[in-house]
């Protein structure tokens, strides 16, 4: 069985586009527009790796 890496609390790794799309949803929460078409894209493309 292969292992699956997690951090040190427990959250899988999350590469930088990733992390990225996610502070910057955050950040809408102040107002601040989001692509959402981007914000799949990546996501997408995350989860396929």
């Amino acid at each position: 069985m292969a292992r699956i890496r997690t951090t040190h609390v427990g959250s899988l790794p999350r590469s930088q586009p990733v992390v990225e799309q996610i502070f910057g949803r955050e950040a809408s929460d102040t107002g601040e527009p989001v692509d959402e078409a981007s914000f799949d894209a990546v996501m997408a493309t995350a989860v396929d790796d």
